[in-house]
């Protein structure tokens, strides 16, 4: 599978654009941890969040509790929300906001619409000048 970064820098820019309060965003390939587009990148957030996205899924299995389907939602101490997309099981997306500046019903209805939606247009089945490969993880 391909996926066009042209494509994923305009929805990081969309999302930069239309959500107030959005601090940071990070686009990347799950087997691999590579950054593929965003804006104010977080290289260690991308790691973390990679292991405790793997160690939520492993432990929710292990529970008998059905699995995490397409997002999740944390709200962290400073006037903090993180929404953490999965985009199929090959990519994933992180956005960082301040929730005093951007309410939840937005983050939600026009952020999560936004990434889900620019980022499966960004999927490709054949490679191009534009596009990265991706692999699922192992």
């Amino acid at each position: 599978m391909f996926i066009d970064v042209t494509k994923l820098n305009e929805v990081a820019a969309e999302l930069e654009a239309r959500l107030p309060g959005l601090v940071a965003t990070d686009i990347w390939e799950r087997s691999t941890g590579k950054s593929l587009a965003g804006f104010n990148t977080q290289p260690a957030a991308v790691e973390m969040f990679n292991e405790m996205t793997s160690g939520m899924e492993r432990t929710l299995e292990q529970s008998g509790f059905p699995g995490l389907a397409r997002y999740f939602v944390l709200e962290m101490q400073g006037d903090t929300l993180v929404v953490i997309i999965l985009h199929g099981n090959d990519v994933m997306q992180g956005m960082l906001c301040n929730s005093k500046m951007t309410n939840m019903g937005t983050l939600l209805a026009l952020g999560l619409r936004t990434a889900i939606d620019g980022v499966k247009a960004a999927r490709r089945h054949v490679p191009s000048e534009t596009t990265a490969e991706i692999h699922p993880p192992a």
